[in-house]
C-alpha cells in the first residue's frame, strides 16, 4: 500500500504545481495520513519528494536560474506565487498529521531508528545494497546520464535532483528500491519526451544507430 501511496504522492505534487488546485493539496495530506496508518516507518521518506521542488523555488528566489540554464542541460520552472504558498501550506499540514497519532513523536524518529538499528541486519527489506548489485539502478543511470551525454536533451533540475535522491535512497535500504521504481517513471518519461521534442524521428534513429 505504501508504494502505491508514494506513486500517488508524486502525481499529486506534480498536479498541484501545474494546476494550483486545492484538491491536490487535500490528496497530499490524506496520503501523509495514509502512510502514518499503513507504514509509519517510511512516513518521513515522503518529504524527500518535496525537496527538489523546494530547491527549485529557492534557486529561482535567489536569482541564479540564468546561470543554471546557461549550462544547456537543466531547466528551472517558474512557479506561481499562490501555488508555491499552497505547496508550503500543504507541507506544514502534512507535518502536523505526524502529531495526530497515539505514537506521539515516534513518526518523526522511527525511520532513523529502524535504519540505524539491528533491524537492518535481520530484516531483508532494510538491508543496504550497492549500485553494482542493483540491475534496476544501473538501467536508470545508463538511460538518464547516457541520454544527457550523447544528445542535446535538457532535463528539469527537479527531475535530476529527484533521480539522484532516489539512487541514494535505494542504496540505504532494499525497500527504498521499490519506492524508487514507483517514482522513476515520472522523470524518465519527461526526459524521453524532451528528447522527442528536441529531435525529429529520423535524427533520433540516426543518433541511436551510431552508438
Amino acid at each position: 500500500m505504501s508504494y502505491l501511496l508514494f506513486a500517488l504522492e508524486m502525481y499529486s505534487i506534480e498536479m498541484l504545481l501545474e494546476t494550483g488546485k486545492k484538491k491536490y493539496s487535500v490528496y497530499l495530506v490524506l496520503i501523509s495520513f495514509g502512510l502514518l496508518t499503513f507504514h509509519s516507518s517510511v512516513w518521513l521518506a515522503h518529504y524527500i519528494f518535496y525537496a527538489p521542488y523546494i530547491l527549485e523555488i529557492i534557486l529561482n528566489k535567489i536569482k541564479i536560474n540564468n546561470i543554471i540554464e546557461k549550462t544547456g542541460r537543466f531547466e528551472l520552472v517558474q512557479r506561481n506565487k499562490e501555488t508555491i504558498k499552497l505547496l508550503f501550506i500543504t507541507i506544514g499540514i502534512s507535518l502536523f498529521t505526524g502529531l495526530c497519532t497515539p505514537l506521539k513523536l515516534s513518526p518523526f524518529t522511527y525511520m532513523f531508528k529502524v535504519i540505524g538499528g539491528y533491524s537492518s541486519e535481520i530484516i531483508l527489506e532494510l538491508q543496504k545494497q550497492t549500485i553494482g548489485t542493483t540491475t534496476e539502478l544501473i538501467y536508470v543511470i545508463v538511460i538518464v546520464f547516457g541520454l544527457l551525454s550523447i544528445t542535446k536533451t535538457k532535463i528539469k533540475l527537479t527531475d535530476m535532483c529527484l533521480i539522484i535522491g532516489l539512487i541514494i535512497m535505494s542504496k540505504l535500504a532494499v525497500r527504498n528500491m521499490y519506492i524508487a521504481l514507483m517514482v522513476f517513471p515520472y522523470p524518465i518519461a519527461r526526459l524521453i519526451t524532451n528528447l522527442i521534442n528536441t529531435y525529429d524521428k529520423k535524427e533520433i534513429f540516426d543518433k541511436m544507430h551510431s552508438i
